[in-house]
């Protein structure tokens, strides 16, 4: 099989992720990176001591490219792919990289939730190896967001945050942030589930946990709950100010598809519950855009479509099942996909152009 062999003119010096793919077309890693042309040539311009990026170099029959526009953007669209893709070269030792913030569970008795970094100094664990870390969440976009995501997995669903454990409740307990598993005020077993519930909580998406915690608030609120719902109200803050610049993951549960369209070619993101997840340009030849989509949905439309093509639009809209919808980008969230799909665009079409 003809080996791959990297051009490092090929690849954008912005932001963003890549699919190295074997020559099967499968995902075999999902990686980010500030610049990914350095990135990338890391790869092909060096002997690895590692024998697994050895193997993994030496498996890449292509390199599927996503710009983004920020680091953030790239953290939870690297992130998001990896879950979706799970890619072979990813699943050892991914979610221990690195300098990015995770939550971890222990493996002790009392489990709890504690901050994380790999090769950092991490004082909540001091007496706990790595053989004892029962799971990792993340990575986080910040600090920031992982500390108050913390906070609130401990405070709502009553769980230790001594280190190490007292042998008997402390001001926690008494302000209704901990069940008091240490004197035994809760049994072992509903403790566990507890456990089990924020196991689940920690394992959505980004967006999804920010929306859980605002519905959290407003039932407070509801309750008459008001130094709660304040409370809750800053962690909602601050959870937003950390994703307000990103929009490649959103709090949506069904299928869109955003579209830029060009004279000769289009590209089509597909998003998915919320989640960008593929990039396809296609060539129009003597097509229009509305007959090319025609062709490539087959009647199978997602909920949603956006495009920036008004002739397109309005023929699409006589073919869509009563299902669907069709329009412009109509808020700034929307306009920000579609300068996404606007970047990627020109890369890939250049891309193209210059291959031929």
């Amino acid at each position: 099989m003809t080996t791959f062999k990297f051009v490092s003119k090929r690849y954008p010096t912005q932001a963003g992720c890549y699919l190295m793919k074997d020559g099967n077309g499968v995902v075999i890693y999902v990686g980010k990176a500030k610049n990914l042309r350095r990135r990338l040539a890391s790869y092909f311009q060096k002997k690895h001591r590692v024998r697994r990026t050895r193997r993994l170099v030496k498996a890449i029959r292509d390199i599927e490219i996503m710009i983004v526009h920020n680091e953030s953007e790239s953290l939870i669209l690297e992130s998001n792919l990896i879950k979706h893709y799970r890619p072979k070269f990813n699943r050892a030792g991914k979610s221990k990289k690195s300098g990015l913030p995770y939550i971890v569970l222990t493996n002790e008795e009392v489990p709890r939730f504690a901050p994380y970094k790999k090769h950092r100094p991490n004082y909540d664990l001091d007496s706990v190896p790595e053989t004892n870390i029962a799971h990792r969440f993340g990575p986080y976009i910040s600090n920031r967001f992982r500390d108050v995501v913390l906070d609130f997995v401990r405070d709502h669903f009553q769980l230790r945050a001594c280190h190490p454990l007292p042998h008997q409740v402390c001001l926690l307990f008494h302000m209704h942030k901990c069940s008091g598993i240490c004197e035994g005020r809760v049994t072992a077993e509903k403790y566990a589930e507890d456990v089990q519930r924020a196991i689940e909580f920690l394992s959505l998406q980004h967006t999804r946990i920010l929306h859980e915690v605002e519905e959290e608030m407003h039932a407070c609120a509801k309750r008459l709950e008001f130094e709660r719902a304040a409370y809750l109200k800053e962690q909602v803050a601050a959870l937003r100010h950390a994703l307000e610049n990103q929009v490649v993951e959103r709090n949506i549960d069904d299928a869109e598809d955003v579209i830029f369209c060009g004279e000769s070619h289009g590209l089509i993101a597909e998003i998915r519950h919320g989640i960008l997840l593929h990039m396809h340009l296609y060539t129009l030849n003597q097509e229009k855009h509305d007959d090319y989509l025609q062709g490539h949905y087959s009647n199978n439309y997602p909920h949603r479509i956006y495009i920036n093509h008004t002739d397109t639009i309005r023929k699409l809209k006589k073919q869509l099942p009563s299902s669907s919808r069709i329009r412009k980008p109509n808020n700034d969230t929307l306009k920000m996909l579609m300068a996404l799909c606007e970047l990627n665009y020109d890369y890939r079409l250049a891309d193209r152009h210059s291959l031929a």
